[in-house]
């Protein structure tokens, strides 16, 4: 019980560690959205589409798998 105790301390101290780490790469995060706005913006558009592609590929291989499965 007591080992189970410490760990819980010890999570709850990682814990707040990684909340301020989260908290400053969002700062960061913001901070180059304003600096950057048009880059970022076309950064973002270019991984959008890259995504939206993947989706579709995946998409048509998982139907052909349905279509095409031989049982």
């Amino acid at each position: 019980l007591f080992r189970e105790r410490r760990r819980w301390e010890n999570c709850k101290m990682n814990g707040w560690l990684r909340f301020l780490i989260f908290l400053g790469m969002i700062v960061l995060g913001i901070f180059g959205l304003i600096y950057f706005w048009r880059e970022m913006f076309i950064v973002l558009k270019g991984v959008l589409g890259f995504i939206a592609i993947l989706l579709i590929i995946l998409a048509v291989v998982s139907l052909w798998e349905k279509v095409y499965k031989p049982d």
